[in-house]
């Protein structure tokens, strides 16, 4: 029994929500790099700057990791032949499961601001 097959019109969709999804994963990669860096770097003047780089730097990295394999799954599909709705399939397991960490890191980056701001960091 032969496997759907999506067309070229659906394969140029894919490919572009692909190909976005890993330009938003570099951005959020280099941008979380960028955040933890100078939180590291502002750490001796201390405040709630420096905490909120080292706490929303570390968010765009995980978000950015999460979506750049959501990226290749999505392109994976476009690349081969004969298991479309499979590789579809294992695309939207990914994108499931990228937006579960991406919600818990989100949660823990919250809560450690908020526990920073609650300390009195300025």
């Amino acid at each position: 029994m032969s496997q759907y097959e999506f067309s070229d019109v659906e394969n140029t969709t894919i490919a572009a929500t692909g190909s976005r999804a890993r330009t938003w994963a570099i951005l959020a990669i280099i941008s979380g790099s960028l955040s933890t860096v100078i939180g590291v770097l502002t750490i001796p003047r201390g405040g709630f700057i420096a905490l909120l780089n080292l706490v929303s730097g570390p968010v765009s990295l995980v978000m950015g990791v999460t979506i750049l394999g959501v990226a290749a799954a999505f392109k994976s599909i476009v690349d081969t032949k004969g298991n479309d709705l499979g590789h579809m399939m294992a695309a939207l397991k990914k994108l499931n499961t990228a937006y579960t960490i991406q919600i818990i890191a989100m949660a823990v980056g919250f809560l450690a601001g908020a526990a920073g701001g609650a300390m009195g960091m300025r």
